[in-house]
């Protein structure tokens, strides 16, 4: 059975996936394609790309699923809330076009693909709780979406046992923790559904100094729920600045796009992600308490909140956690296509492909056309891990390109760039002279799996960047490169079932250097992750980076 899910019309992350008989074949997402960060088109590249990599046409398609219900849903609740905020929610009705889009998905689709078969579209929540779900390596447990909206709630809770899953409880919008932190990304001067990690980085060089105030702000409420204030708000109202004048009577003056940033602004960016944790391990306690369950799974945007994770994996009461490669709403597609697979008959779950390493992929050809394309002169090398492992410890940066791209927003080492962690330096060179971006930003080391302990303190792994450990004491001098300023680290394990090639080159520097960590950043400069061969070796060519790694060639800057 062949089921294709996909996303669009929202205001980010379109994508697509193709299911065959409960196995993932295919998930890209659209950024990729049109080189558009964050696209919401329509995803025909997406979808284009599923079907090739599958083998199909659209007629071999057997049912579509779209992460999105239509408007009608919830819609006395949105009556409701118009008229409690009218007149001022009259902006609202700006969105009308993309709610029109939503309800339009399945027309676009047939009249673009030429497509008769069943088509569905399915709630936004259950999609991501299928997302995590399904991917886990979990048989029953918990289930926490959190997001903007989805579908009118901004908070979904349910557990998944076999197969199956069931919600239990929902917090509607507008009491979003998703906009609550987004409002704050326009505070501080950053893209809203764009920027969100940078103020989770900057959290880490202030105080919890304005803690009481951010109780105001959000306030925990009984059985896991909780409320935004919303006179410190504007967008349950349309409004184009998402915060209101008492939230910057309160905090004061915002900043502007591209302010060097003060200790107060990292004063305030601490004390709201620690509200926000707050908020997020009184909702898993509840869960907690009524699920039966020591395994829990987190989705949604606001699960792309690795510093959050953290705190709940060393501070809730489950002994498990698992957040996966895609809880952003991307990640939809993935649930929707394995949603409508396990819904369409009693089907047995079995192992499902979590790696994330679903995109495109291309063979030796192609690499060659396009490095020839730039008239690069290439080494091929007999061990490509082993040789850039020698470069990483004499101090070169690599771009690194193998396999299948990455889904999702985190580079796992088929499009990253590489460089040897133990060098202070070394982060200041990638973020202002590579990277080009603010300096309090931090990056993440990739590490053996089973060195974890060693490092920090915890024999857990966590393979896509979803989780942030305190490293012990004794290793922080050995990886200045990848500590943030708070002693933590987003960490990425690798394994050799995880990505072969890229644990292979892991080993290799820890036998050079004996250091079983390298420094781990994605492969682009402010656009979209690199996807195809033509475009790493143009983002190469714009970067001071010292080697691109690509299959098993080897380019040198000079040459």
């Amino acid at each position: 059975m062949n089921i294709l899910g996909f996303i669009c019309f929202g205001e980010h992350d379109s994508a697509a996936c193709l299911v065959r008989d409960g196995e993932i074949i295919a998930a890209t997402e659209e950024e990729r394609y049109t080189r558009i960060k964050y696209d919401s088109s329509f995803p025909v590249h997406s979808i284009e790309f599923c079907l090739r990599k599958g083998g199909l046409k659209i007629s071999d398609i057997d049912l579509v699923c779209y992460s999105w219900l239509k408007s009608d849903y919830q819609l006395h609740k949105k009556l409701i809330h118009m008229l409690k905020y009218f007149p001022q929610s009259l902006k609202l009705l700006k969105y009308r076009d993309a709610v029109s889009r939503k309800n339009d998905a399945e027309n676009v689709f047939r009249d673009t693909f030429g497509y008769a078969g069943r088509f569905q579209h399915m709630n936004h929540h259950l999609c991501h709780a299928a997302n995590v779900f399904y991917l886990s390596p979990f048989e029953q447990g918990s289930i926490l979406s959190l997001d903007g909206m989805g579908d009118w709630a901004s908070c979904w809770m349910g557990t998944g046992e076999k197969n199956q899953i069931t919600p239990s409880k929902e917090v509607f919008w507008p009491h979003s923790l998703g906009n609550y932190y987004s409002a704050l990304t326009q505070y501080l001067g950053f893209k809203m559904h764009s920027d969100e990690y940078k103020v989770m980085g900057l959290s880490a060089y202030g105080k919890d100094a304005y803690k009481k105030e951010f109780e105001d702000v959000l306030k925990i409420r009984p059985g896991g729920g909780y409320k935004l204030n919303l006179s410190y708000f504007n967008f349950h109202v349309g409004g184009k600045q998402k915060f209101s004048d008492k939230f910057a009577d309160t905090f004061g003056a915002p900043a502007t796009p591209g302010e060097k940033l003060s200790d107060r602004h990292a004063d305030i960016a601490c004390s709201a992600q620690k509200r926000l944790e707050e908020v997020v391990l009184n909702t898993a306690d509840h869960l907690y308490e009524n699920g039966g369950s020591e395994n829990l799974m987190i989705t949604g945007g606001v699960g792309l909140n690795c510093v959050a994770n953290g705190r709940l994996l060393r501070e809730g009461k489950f002994k498990n956690i698992f957040v996966g490669p895609s809880c952003h709403d991307s990640g939809t597609a993935v649930g929707a296509a394995l949603l409508g697979y396990f819904s369409s008959g009693n089907k047995a779950r079995g192992k499902i492909d979590a790696s994330g390493y679903w995109g495109e992929s291309f063979d030796d050809q192609r690499v060659e056309t396009a490095l020839n394309a730039k008239g690069l002169k290439p080494t091929r090398v007999d061990d490509i891990a082993r040789t850039c492992a020698e470069l990483l410890k004499d101090g070169k940066i690599i771009a690194w390109f193998q396999g299948r791209s990455e889904f999702g927003p985190r580079a796992l080492g088929n499009r990253s760039f590489l460089a040897n962690p133990t060098i202070k330096e070394m982060k200041e060179i990638i973020n202002v002279k590579i990277k080009k971006r603010e300096e309090f930003r931090p990056f993440a080391p990739s590490i053996l799996r089973e060195h974890m302990e060693a490092y920090f303190g915890e024999d857990y792994a966590s393979p896509y960047m979803t989780l942030v450990f305190n490293i012990k004491d004794e290793k922080r001098e050995e990886l200045p490169a990848v500590v943030h300023v708070d002693g933590t680290c987003r960490v990425q394990s690798v394994s050799k079932e995880d990505n072969a090639r890229y644990y292979e080159l892991i080993e290799h520097f820890y036998k050079l250097t004996g250091t079983p960590v390298i420094l781990n950043t994605s492969f682009n400069i402010q656009e979209p992750i690199v996807n195809t061969p033509e475009e790493a070796v143009a983002c190469f060519l714009k970067t001071d980076v010292d080697y691109l790694a690509i299959h098993d060639y080897l380019v040198a800057r000079n040459k």
